[in-house]
């Protein structure tokens, strides 16, 4: 008790490229800090058949989303978050992960190019892209870009970290914490 829950905020247990997952009881207590530290939701990292583009690519259409669905559906959205006190080194992770993760030809590289950004942008993972998918930065900047989806009519924003490992990871989303409890 004491810390104000993160209310419509989740956390996305951290997933380091596919690497394998810790055993089961390291996850476990990984949810209990999580919770400790505020968050109401905690997600696991299994996604059914890969990259889940549709959860992925929702924090783009979130206003348009919340149009199709109405007003009486839940809206779950996913963000992902590089989270540094540098940010020219923010955003160079956010980069490296666009670069990975939004490959030509894939349900990414499609989807946005369907919402109108330039080929070039997507292969080139152009600021502007990485800026409309990856909220980078100290956590205050990474608040704000989790506000963003809130007001475009998101219920609730499941956020995941780029980090090099577990541990990174889930520091990471307790430092956000920290931050979004304030």
């Amino acid at each position: 008790m004491g810390r104000r829950a993160l209310g419509p905020l989740g956390a996305f247990l951290p997933n380091n490229a596919g690497a394998p997952l810790p055993p089961e009881a390291v996850q476990r207590e990984a949810v209990r800090r999580l919770e400790r530290a505020g968050y109401q939701a905690v997600w696991n990292n299994e996604e059914v058949g890969g990259k889940d583009g549709l959860v992925q690519l929702a924090v783009l259409l979130a206003a348009n989303a919340r149009q199709v669905l109405g007003p009486d559906k839940l809206l779950v959205v996913g963000l992902t978050a590089a989270v540094d006190e540098d940010p020219g080194r923010a955003r160079a992770t956010a980069r490296q992960f666009v670069s990975e993760t939004v490959r030509p030809g894939s349900p990414y590289a499609a989807s946005l190019a369907r919402l109108g950004y330039a080929e070039e942008d997507i292969s080139a993972a152009s600021d502007k892209v990485v800026d409309a998918i990856v909220a980078w930065g100290r956590p205050e900047q990474v608040l704000a870009g989790i506000r963003r989806h809130l007001d475009a009519g998101a219920d609730h924003v499941r956020l995941g970290t780029i980090a090099p490992d577990f541990e990174s990871g889930l520091a990471a989303l307790e430092q956000l914490a920290s931050a979004l409890t304030r």
